[in-house]
């Protein structure tokens, strides 16, 4: 059996043998082909052609019928002519009263009358318009919602005959996904804004998509000036700062570590200068790409200070202490030296390091050493002790008077 010609090829074939019956026919004589031949062959070849056409709109009318969107033709006169399954199921919400023939202003206005849309009533007239306006023009997806919480989006698309398609689709399920990621991205959006160290999300080119408003408040910045650019694109900054935080961005991306810690400095919107700890952390999609970066900063200004003071306030004090002939230490709550300034060593003779880490009662005779351990003891809950003289044993077995 030969296989089934396409609409095509038999159409192909039939002007080939229209000019072939022509040519017959100029020749004349037994050569050529008479008027009912040449109408047989042609019906022969439409009737294949025919068959060809019928199961492709049967095909088009069950696509139309399993297209999960409602689907609807409105005649010129803007009347009803054409409704698949889906739209049947859309118009079931109107009752029983939507049948071939109703106009698109009749169910719309149907549809505010029943309370099916949700739109106020002093708005009712003006959402009419505007529909009507919609079917009537091309236009691209409307969205719509109805009493009971559905979302719908229309597009109407006017045809050559001057009626009108329109498609519906219900999109409950996608505003609802959006509902929920616009509160989530509220709610990290407030937590964001709470933590009162600056926070920045980049993508691994370094444009800023998320900043909290501690880091606005420090820069004195705006989200205009900022989100979707680079730290080089921001207007407003120190040019030294950028070229820090540009430097900062080119090791991250470098880099390998998921998360890391480091220090840097910041110049605030006043121009003062500030130390910050940064925690830098990788941003991976669902494929472990790395997608972006967080960072967090702790201002430390204060407490780097504290160290610079302390740092020179322990130099002039050891610088004292170092001079002084007295002898000064310090010990631990077990009693053993932890500190002695050179005295120690000109006065008693012992090397430094011999004595550190030993007890001071090593360096006292028995009796001396039991006396000055309870005096010590004394300490240790909050008492004191001034001139109290005591005995320590020299390197050369002589004794020492030290007077506290």
């Amino acid at each position: 059996m030969s296989s089934k010609k396409t609409k095509t090829e038999l159409v192909a074939e039939n002007e080939a043998m229209k000019h072939r019956l022509e040519a017959l026919e100029q020749k004349g004589g037994n050569e050529g082909r008479n008027e009912t031949d040449h109408h047989r062959v042609t019906e022969a070849a439409l009737g294949e052609r025919s068959q060809v056409e019928k199961p492709t709109l049967d095909q088009l009318n069950d696509a139309i019928e399993s297209l999960p969107i409602s689907f609807t033709v409105y005649d010129a006169e803007d009347r009803l002519v054409l409704r698949n399954r889906k739209a049947q199921e859309f118009f079931s919400s109107f009752g029983s009263d939507v049948k071939p023939g109703a106009t698109f202003e009749e169910l719309v206005r149907m549809s505010v009358e029943r309370g099916l849309v949700h739109v106020d009533q002093a708005e009712q007239e003006k959402h009419v318009q505007e529909r009507l306006g919609e079917h009537k023009r091309n236009s691209d997806f409307s969205e719509q919602q109805w009493e009971d919480g559905r979302w719908f989006a229309a597009y109407h698309r006017q045809l050559s005959d001057g009626g009108t398609v329109c498609i519906r689709v219900d999109i409950t399920d996608r505003k609802r996904a959006e509902r929920e990621l616009q509160e989530s991205q509220r709610l990290l959006q407030t937590v964001f804004d709470a933590i009162p160290h600056t926070m920045v999300v980049k993508d691994m080119e370094g444009h800023y998509l998320h900043v909290n408003q501690a880091w606005y408040k420090f820069f004195g910045l705006t989200s205009e000036g900022v989100l979707g650019k680079t730290v080089s694109e921001m207007a407003g900054r120190r040019d030294d700062d950028k070229a820090t935080a540009q430097k900062e961005d080119q090791l991250a991306v470098a880099g390998e570590e998921s998360v890391s810690f480091f220090e840097s400095t910041r110049f605030n919107h006043s121009g003062e200068k500030r130390s910050f700890q940064n925690t830098r952390a990788r941003i991976k999609d669902e494929e472990d790409n790395d997608v972006g970066l967080v960072v967090t900063s702790l201002d430390i200004t204060e407490r780097k200070q504290a160290e610079e003071a302390l740092r020179e306030s322990e130099a002039k004090y050891r610088d004292l202490t170092e001079t002084s002939q007295d002898l000064v230490w310090r010990l631990d709550h077990e009693g053993r030296f932890t500190y002695l300034n050179q005295a120690w060593e000109s006065i008693l003779g012992y090397n430094l390091e011999e004595m550190k880490g030993q007890k001071f009662t090593t360096f006292k005779r028995p009796e001396e050493a039991y006396r000055t351990l309870q005096t010590y003891k004394k300490i240790l809950q909050g008492g004191s002790a001034t001139h109290y003289e005591t005995t320590y044993i020299s390197k050369n077995r002589q004794g020492s008077h030290p007077e506290l």
